[in-house]
């Protein structure tokens, strides 16, 4: 991660703390709980693909805004 990405990271992070003070922990790790498309509890493991799908179109758009602001 280069200083520019790291700076954005860095001030999502605050705006997404200054907005939800009570979060706790790391999302998507190993005690991630998600449900399954028939309701059942998954814990952990691969994203799903519309989780993949999103965090592709995520980066994306944050690989944009970077370029622009280094123009």
């Amino acid at each position: 991660m280069d200083n520019v990405d790291k700076c954005i990271f860095d001030d999502e992070c605050r705006r997404i703390f200054a907005i939800e003070p009570d979060i706790e922990g790391v999302m998507g790790g190993e005690f991630d709980v998600r449900r399954n498309a028939d309701g059942s509890i998954l814990r952990g493991g691969r994203p799903t693909a519309t989780d993949a799908e999103s965090t592709a179109i995520g980066k994306q758009w944050r690989d944009k805004h970077r370029d622009e602001i280094a123009r």
